[in-house]
């Protein structure tokens, strides 16, 4: 999960103070952000309706492994499922 042997650590997670409304960040520039980095056994909760995301690392040995779970007011519709294909292409 982290860094290993001396290797580089995996890339954190940053979760921002901004959500995307319309195609555009609001606010325009965020105040708050905060980078966790995996650990084994560490768990991070957050509004998932903020900006978030994984950051690149150059620790290409390691395996990053994460467990989502999102809990929905409402389904969300007009989702389309990723293809094998798609994911391997990445």
């Amino acid at each position: 999960c982290g860094s290993e042997g001396g290797r580089a650590p995996l890339g954190p997670t940053v979760v921002l103070d901004q959500r995307l409304r319309g195609g555009e960040m609001v606010p325009e520039s965020n105040a708050l952000s905060v980078l966790v980095y995996p650990r084994h056994g560490r768990t991070l909760v957050f509004p998932g309706h903020l900006a978030h995301g994984v950051l690149e690392s150059p620790n290409t040995q390691d395996v990053r492994q994460t467990l989502l779970v999102n809990w929905w007011a409402a389904q969300p519709q007009a989702v389309e499922r990723v293809t094998r294909a798609q994911v391997a292409a990445h």
